[in-house]
């Protein structure tokens, strides 16, 4: 498969971040959304208002069913989240994902510094 970087989601991912509209301590398994939820999302907000909340999209899949390593759950960036992404992307070889989702852990933890 081959992904495709989606640098409107790394802007997104940093403006909600820096709205404070994160999340550091949850568990991505618990505060996922599921199937259901992501449909809902998806018929309510569209492909467009969708894709800033993945970091990638899977080429032989245009539009939503194709969006890939989701940066939170639609309100809130989830570190959780990133985490998952970060490790799926790296065992895929997908270097500049992996990156991103770095980038973005790095950048909740700046505001999180002591």
């Amino acid at each position: 498969m081959a992904f495709r970087m989606n640098d409107a989601a790394v802007r997104h991912g940093r403006a909600l971040i820096d709205q404070g509209r994160y999340r550091i301590n949850s568990n991505w398994r618990m505060a996922e959304p599921d199937a259901e939820q992501i449909r809902a999302f998806l018929t309510q907000a569209g492909d467009a208002d969708a894709a800033p909340w993945f970091l990638a999209q899977d080429e032989a899949q245009p539009g939503a069913q194709g969006m890939k390593y989701p940066i939170g759950d639609f309100r809130s960036v989830h570190r959780s989240a990133l985490q998952a992404a970060r490790r799926q992307a790296e065992a895929q070889g997908e270097a500049e994902i992996a990156e991103a989702a770095r980038e973005l852990i790095d950048w909740i933890d700046h505001y999180n510094a002591c």
